[in-house]
């Protein structure tokens, strides 16, 4: 906080020790002002309103200092999402894997000056890349990195010339 936010803090204060019926005094107001530096006026504010709210229970606390008010702001942050939004992927780690194969493959053809005709063929490919990863895959999932750069190579090799021999 602020030295400028120090009324406002103190109005929150005494707010707050208002509402657990205890009262404040001098000492107690700096020793809070100091404990609570690092904090913001606004979680401050949310902290006293928690607070406050919390008194609904009817349960007065026996002692109150700086750590409670600390401890009200941690329990304020949002809890992190039990379960992500789905985000339409329907695809699985072979999938991604095919596709950063694919996008370093465009990126070299970019630098290359050479032009990615054919991108359909590319991408139908990359899809059978990614199949063959997952009948490939030992029980946790993985391939070794050797096959896993033979293979890519050879879907490749096979979309460049399907894609000659359509020209």
């Amino acid at each position: 906080m602020q030295a400028s936010d120090r009324s406002e803090f103190e109005k929150g204060l005494a707010e707050i020790f208002a509402a657990i019926d205890k009262p404040l005094g001098d000492a107690q107001r700096e020793a809070f002002w100091r404990g609570l530096k690092q904090m913001s006026l606004i979680e401050f504010s949310r902290c006293r309103d928690k607070i406050i709210d919390d008194q609904r229970d009817g349960e007065l606390p026996r002692k109150f200092g700086v750590s409670d008010i600390w401890l009200t702001k941690s329990k304020l942050q949002a809890a992190a999402p039990s379960m992500p939004a789905h985000d339409g992927f329907r695809g699985d780690n072979w999938t991604i894997a095919s596709n950063l194969h694919f996008l370093a493959y465009i990126l070299r053809a970019a630098q290359g000056r050479r032009k990615v005709i054919g991108t359909d063929i590319f991408v139908r490919h990359k899809n059978l890349w990614a199949e063959q990863m997952r009948l490939s895959a030992d029980p946790k999932g993985e391939v070794p990195v050797a096959e896993q750069k033979e293979v890519w190579a050879e879907c490749m090799k096979r979309a460049e010339e399907e894609i000659a021999g359509a020209a």
